[in-house]
């Protein structure tokens, strides 16, 4: 589901994201929010949103969730977490 700019804006990981193209970017931690819904960050992708900004131990686990065990893991773990990841 694509999400509305106000929604992009008020996202609950501190993320600023602008314009590129197609595709949004944070401008502090480089994630990408493509049209189809996922998010890519250091490589790895989901279509839950990773961490930003000073949360190492969050986007950590978003990393390791979405590297070694898929994109709907990296999704339950961040919603166990209360969106907190």
């Amino acid at each position: 589901m694509v999400r509305t700019t106000r929604e992009r804006m008020n996202n609950k990981h501190g993320h600023h994201y602008q314009r590129d193209g197609s595709i949004y970017i944070c401008q502090y931690c480089g994630t990408a929010e493509h049209r189809n819904g996922n998010f890519w960050w250091a490589g790895r992708y989901s279509k839950c949103e990773p961490p930003c900004g000073d949360d190492v131990a969050g986007q950590d686990a978003w990393f390791d969730a979405a590297e070694s065990k898929g994109v709907d893991e990296a999704c339950r773990t961040d919603m166990l977490n209360g969106g907190k990841s």
